[in-house]
């Protein structure tokens, strides 16, 4: 129920702010929580893919606001490595949070 509430949230709220808005990409952040925690990792990818880059245009790469998204990437992530250098950009921009 939490995750079909969450999609279609993300679904009107890309009507309401645009495609590369900082809300749609927070939405999405949303919804893949709940896609990662059901075990979804590839629609999770699916809905996160170009959303960090919204977030770090208007936040900047090093913001402490960045880490719900790269950790969602962490967790979706298909290989290892991908997740483990997600991992270890939110161990960075966790310092001094």
């Amino acid at each position: 129920m939490a995750t079909s509430a969450a999609k279609d949230s993300l679904r009107y709220g890309t009507k309401v702010f645009g495609k590369n808005n900082i809300n749609t990409a927070n939405l999405a952040v949303n919804y893949a929580k709940l896609l990662n925690d059901g075990g979804d990792h590839k629609q999770a990818r699916k809905v996160l893919k170009g959303k960090l880059a919204i977030l770090e245009a208007r936040f900047g790469s090093e913001s402490s606001k960045l880490l719900p998204m790269v950790i969602e990437l962490a967790c979706s992530a298909k290989k290892p490595v991908d997740a483990y250098e997600y991992l270890r950009r939110a161990g960075e921009l966790a310092i001094g949070y």
